[in-house]
């Protein structure tokens, strides 16, 4: 679908003329340039995904690299490295569920920083 947008297909109505089969091969010719830039983008951004990945010491790497998760305070990451993307996925462990550990979970986040009232006083 991405790559047909901006395209305008050519008419079909008619007798098959030299005009037309040009315009249909240029119309194919763009398409299969939007797939080619559409391709390098999806390469670049899983290349970008893996290379923040690589950065982090507590992934656990699937054996062929492609997956892996993250385990931190109740949460875990998973991803799964794909043709045309990374897919991705945030869960609660199964363990330590309690409504406690929720309510930790859920708080509203407070910025370590001070307002500016009291940056004031």
């Amino acid at each position: 679908m991405k790559a047909h947008e901006g395209l305008v297909e050519p008419q079909r109505i008619g007798k098959l003329s030299k005009r037309k089969v040009e315009e249909w091969v240029e119309y194919q010719t763009q398409y299969y340039r939007n797939l080619e830039r559409i391709n390098e983008e999806n390469v670049r951004a899983i290349r970008a995904h893996i290379a923040r990945l690589e950065q982090i010491p507590d992934v656990l790497w699937g054996k062929d690299r492609q997956s892996g998760t993250i385990e931190r305070y109740g949460l875990s990451y998973s991803f799964q490295v794909e043709r045309t993307g990374v897919s991705e996925n945030i869960r609660l462990s199964r363990s330590g569920h309690s409504l406690d550990a929720f309510l930790e979970m859920s708080r509203p986040y407070e910025s370590e920083l001070p307002d500016k009232s009291e940056a004031a006083n």
